[in-house]
């Protein structure tokens, strides 16, 4: 059992806090972007149950007396303090938000957790094993440039990273890869380790650009020079010129996002099989949307669908090229909620491959994919009763394809 040091509360939803392991045992080696399983013991309790719509819910559990269930939850969270920290000092650092179900019930174990006070009610249960292969040397081997996106607690594992880097390149180790961070979230008061980003920027150290952003500035914020106003996924289509958008920046825009699982990215399925129906359903929404600079229509044939969970299907696309004249076209997609990009898994897709349409031609677009059964098993995700899959179509500029 593990006691809480330190306990900094950014928002009302918002802190960060380091955590002791039991004296003398020290917790385990780990590599920055890590995570860990944490477990609290007085957690108020929920079940599932269906609603009278048919969606499923997670409501208080009651015991025989209707008085509320309380009993240990354990749950998972990325690291973000970075491994040097933890050697020096023995403690890991969290940065976690009071989670919220679909009907205002707070999460189980957040809720818990932000119950805490150091010197009184510190005791957090950990599982001896720290896992996860979101590190670098997974994510980033061979590449030149490294693109972060850390939004709201997201930015954990990243600010791990970041910290682990900046103490290896004063050590002496540093690489030659380009790193950028892009950091958001609503107020300037919950850009957690913002202080810290800027300084390892400034140090200048390794090849770091730390981009914040807000999406609720106050007039304060307005006159930071080094704060942005936006929202993240906004942010970055300025960055990526996704308003008339050039050919070089749509696969641009698929590698950085299928890299990080920006903006709900699905997956790509490795082969051609979806595990199999698991008796739920879920509703599927389909989006499709037109770069004024391509002169097509393109629309689902189907604006909605419900489908069982981990069985395969199919849907489809009607393009058409209004113009007299040969014009080529290129998809970008994203699925919403963001925590359902990575269940939401692709088989076979037309998406980020061109498209050229003759003069007023009609085509017909399919799309393979399947819901995976692992999302009933994510607390952050299985409470999601529909899926939007959106895509939109650009012009590809035979010019810049050129240059």
């Amino acid at each position: 059992m593990g006691t809480v040091v330190h306990w900094q509360q950014l928002s009302p939803i918002l802190s960060i806090f380091r955590l002791m392991p039991e004296d003398g045992s020290p917790f385990p080696g780990y590599k920055a972007g890590q995570y860990i399983a944490l477990r609290r013991d007085d957690c108020r309790l929920t079940k599932r149950t269906i609603g009278e719509d048919g969606k499923p819910r997670y409501v208080p559990d009651l015991d025989e007396e209707r008085n509320r269930k309380v009993g240990p939850v354990t749950h998972s969270y990325s690291i973000s303090s970075a491994p040097f920290e933890t050697e020096r000092n023995r403690w890991l650092e969290f940065y976690v938000v009071l989670e919220e179900g679909q009907s205002g019930e707070p999460g189980r174990l957040t809720e818990s957790l932000f119950r805490i006070h150091p010197g009184e009610d510190d005791k957090v249960g950990y599982v001896d094993r720290i896992a996860g292969d979101f590190t670098l040397d997974k994510r980033a081997d061979g590449a030149r440039n490294v693109v972060m996106v850390g939004t709201g607690t997201g930015l954990a594992p990243f600010a791990g990273m970041a910290k682990q880097l900046d103490h290896d390149a004063s050590q002496g180790r540093r690489d030659d890869k380009r790193y950028t961070l892009f950091h958001a979230n609503r107020s300037r008061a919950e850009l957690a380790y913002h202080e810290d980003l800027l300084a390892i920027e400034a140090a200048g150290r390794f090849d770091f650009v730390y981009v914040p952003s807000v999406s609720r500035p106050t007039a304060q914020d307005r006159q930071e020079p080094r704060l942005g106003t936006g929202r993240g996924n906004n942010v970055l289509r300025y960055v990526f010129g996704m308003v008339g958008v050039a050919y070089a920046s749509v696969p641009l825009y698929r590698m950085f996002c299928q890299l990080t699982g920006f903006a709900g990215t699905p997956q790509i399925a490795a082969g051609a099989q979806a595990p199999g129906a698991v008796g739920r359903t879920i509703s599927i929404r389909f989006d499709g949307n037109v770069d004024p600079h391509l002169p097509w229509t393109f629309r689902p044939e189907q604006p909605h669908i419900t489908i069982p969970i981990g069985e395969r299907s199919i849907a489809f696309y009607d393009a058409r090229n209004a113009s007299g004249v040969p014009v080529t076209g290129q998809a970008v997609f994203n699925v919403t909620p963001a925590q359902a990009g990575r269940y939401f898994t692709k088989i076979q897709c037309f998406c980020f491959t061109e498209q050229t349409l003759q003069p007023f031609q009609d085509v017909r677009m399919p799309v393979t994919f399947y819901v995976d059964p692992a999302i009933l098993n994510d607390p952050d995700a299985r409470d999601i009763s529909e899926i939007t899959l959106s895509y939109t179509f650009y012009k590809v500029d035979r010019r810049a394809s050129a240059r």
